[in-house]
């Protein structure tokens, strides 16, 4: 005759549902001081400090992409194309406003 008995844990020879309930109470309160720490960040960045910190490190960034685009070819192609179509872009919005200015004269 098997007799039916409390099931234990082997690692910590402890009752099973013990241990579990343990270990969610453990696992909630690691969720919950994560989140707190997140929300905390969240009034560090949106501080005068924070947000002079992020502007200093933007900065710093662009500069460094600055130099990492004018020492590599590719990329320096890259922004040369792009600033050549800003050009075009421009030429032809001129192009279009001197023949507008025209048919307005013309129309007059």
């Amino acid at each position: 005759m098997e007799g039916k008995g409390i099931q234990v844990d082997f690692t910590t020879l402890r009752p099973s549902e013990q241990v579990a309930s343990e270990q969610e109470d453990l696992r909630k309160r690691r969720e919950e001081t994560t989140l707190r720490e997140k929300a905390n960040f969240l009034g560090i960045i949106e501080s005068s400090a924070g947000q002079e910190l992020i502007t200093m490190i933007e900065a710093r960034l662009m500069e460094r992409i600055s130099t990492l685009v004018k020492e590599d070819p590719q990329a320096t192609a890259y922004h040369k194309l792009l600033q050549d179509l800003g050009h075009k872009k421009n030429m032809a919005e001129k192009a279009i406003a001197t023949l507008y200015g025209k048919q307005l004269k013309v129309k007059r």
